[in-house]
């Protein structure tokens, strides 16, 4: 099977290959990618068989690709290092998962099931059940946040955007005062990264819910229903228009 390997730490795509060359002669690892963008480009381009897909990137979610990628026949094998992540979801759409660090013989176990069931174009059924699992559990789901005087409980969707500034993050919100807490814009991404927000920049991630416009002039930018314009970087540009017009 033709396999691509999707993670961003390149000692855990190492390891993996090493595990598969040693484990899983039936594969054959035609690529790896360690962003959203390269991911979809080489999913397209090479069409595998067979990827394994870390959920969390620097640049964005497994979620992501899946979305962009699903009309193409291939099957999904997640790798996560969060045991209690989206399990349930991702068990309901039948798609299999790996936990970190990998099992040599929960790898083969993997594998084996990929290698019986024949290359047919299930995934996007998959992802739209994953995706109603997902929301269903994480429905206007409330976030802890803290600042230094107080402890808040936020629904995610009263949040309009995140934005990054230093070590701290500046939480937007729908008629209430902005908070600012002291951690970085990945680590909220991570913590919102199953209730409709995109990483549109180094420094923002937005709520779907609330994007009003996309402008492509000045290399591109979303207007919000609050009247924020947010820039949208210039290597994810074409991935987050996609998303985007996908997703609206």
């Amino acid at each position: 099977m033709k396999t691509i390997i999707i993670d961003d730490e390149i000692q855990a795509i190492s390891a993996l290959k090493s595990d598969i060359e040693k484990h899983c002669p039936e594969l054959n690892i035609i690529a790896s990618a360690n962003s959203v963008a390269t991911a979809i480009r080489l999913i397209t381009d090479l069409q595998p068989d067979l990827i394994f897909l870390d959920i969390q990137l620097n640049d964005g979610n497994g979620f992501y690709i899946l979305d962009a990628v699903k009309h193409i026949p291939l099957q999904v094998i997640f790798t996560t290092a969060y045991s209690q992540y989206a399990i349930k979801a991702i068990k309901q759409s039948a798609l299999d998962y790996l936990l970190k660090p990998i099992d040599a013989e929960d790898l083969i176990v993997a594998v084996n099931k990929a290698l019986e069931l024949p290359k047919q174009n299930y995934l996007q059924q998959q992802v739209e059940i994953l995706k109603q699992e997902i929301n269903q559990i994480h429905t206007d789901k409330k976030i802890v946040l803290k600042d230094n005087k107080s402890i808040y409980f936020v629904k995610t969707s009263q949040i309009i955007r995140c934005e990054a500034n230093g070590a701290y993050t500046i939480i937007h919100l729908h008629n209430e005062p902005k908070i600012v807490v002291s951690k970085l814009l990945k680590e909220l991404e991570q913590m919102l990264q199953t209730h409709s927000f995109i990483r549109t920049h180094h420094s923002h991630l937005v709520n779907l819910q609330y994007i009003k416009q996309i402008d492509k002039q000045d290399g591109g930018f979303i207007i919000l229903s609050d009247g924020s314009e947010i820039p949208i970087a210039q290597r994810k540009k074409e991935f987050v228009m996609q998303y985007l017009i996908n997703n609206h």
